[in-house]
Order: structure tokens, then C-alpha cells, then sequence
């Protein structure tokens, strides 16, 4: 009986890895599309002044986010 709660709980350490791998990848792509987006704004912002603001704002969220 041991034995069989020792491998229940191996199996959900197992599958518990293999989720975090999962949200670390997804984390990844969320994160590269959002600097993919901001390069793009910054890239085809009008003004200068509208850049700097992109800028500002780019800068703060990654603060928040951390």
C-alpha cells in the first residue's frame, strides 16, 4: 500500500512538471508576441513624442509584470 502511494504521488510530481514546462513555453510566447507588438508600435509610431509614450508605457508594464 505503500509502494502504490509512493507512485501516486511520483505520477502527480510528474505531471505537475510537466504542466509547468507546458505554462513556461506558453508564458514564452505570450511574452514574445507582446515585445514583437511593442517593436512594431514603436516602429510605426508618427511622432517621436508618440514613441517616447510607447516607450513609458512598454517600460512600466514590464515592472508590474516582475
Amino acid at each position: 500500500m505503500v509502494s502504490g502511494w509512493r507512485n501516486q504521488q511520483s505520477t502527480k510530481r510528474e505531471c505537475r512538471t510537466k504542466m509547468n514546462i507546458a505554462a513556461k513555453l506558453r508564458a514564452r510566447r505570450v511574452e514574445s508576441r507582446n515585445r514583437r507588438a511593442v517593436n512594431h508600435a514603436i516602429a510605426t509610431a508618427a511622432t517621436p513624442a508618440m514613441r517616447d509614450e510607447i516607450l513609458i508605457m512598454a517600460q512600466r508594464q514590464a515592472t508590474m509584470i516582475r
